[in-house]
């Protein structure tokens, strides 16, 4: 029987796992299974090209890439009887983020950072913008974060949704996403 291996993520990066035990394991696990699998799947032609770089040894014909997708039945589902009114008050800009927000590889201090010094010179407040992170899987880490610099009258972390709940997400009038650099290969499996 054949063995698909689907690699959504890379199992390790340089400094990922950070525990160097963890790491070597990981290490271990990903050589053992890209060179008994029949085929392995990524979800990025760049991630495929990195796994190829590191196994030059696999021949290129068991490497195969699926593009993350969508379904756009749900999306129609979700415009029917979609308020035509943005999802904040009138003159608030709304800006989401739903998913995980790692400490690590979606780090949001650099951009609650930038939110914290253009409140204090005055070019955002709460009247103005509104940053709503849904399921963070992180909320107790980003609270006090938010409150100590002063701007969780802008940021507000909000539970889960259910997926098939687009709206939101159509009626904000931006979408953030958060990656690390050293993730830029996964970044079209993310959009």
């Amino acid at each position: 029987m054949p063995w698909i291996t689907d690699f959504r993520d890379s199992m390790t990066e340089p400094g990922y796992p950070r525990d160097p035990l963890t790491w070597k394991v990981h290490r271990t696990l990903e050589h053992e299974t890209v060179h008994h699998c029949t085929r392995a799947v990524f979800t990025t032609e760049p991630t495929r090209q990195m796994y190829s770089q590191r196994y030059p040894d696999i021949a290129s014909s068991r490497w195969a890439v699926i593009e993350n997708g969508f379904d756009e039945e749900n999306f129609r589902a979700a415009e029917v009887g979609l308020a035509s009114n943005p999802l904040g008050k009138p003159g608030l800009i709304t800006l989401l983020h739903s998913g995980i927000l790692y400490p690590i590889e979606r780090d949001p201090r650099p951009f609650f950072a930038a939110l914290d010094m253009l409140k204090r010179t005055g070019r955002i407040d709460d009247s103005r913008l509104q940053v709503v992170l849904r399921a963070t899987g992180n909320d107790d880490l980003y609270r006090p974060m938010t409150a100590e610099l002063g701007i969780d009258d802008i940021v507000r972390l909000e539970p889960v949704l259910p997926y098939r709940a687009l709206q939101e997400m159509l009626r904000a009038d931006g979408l953030l996403l958060f990656q690390a650099a050293c993730y830029n290969h996964q970044i079209p499996a993310k959009i």
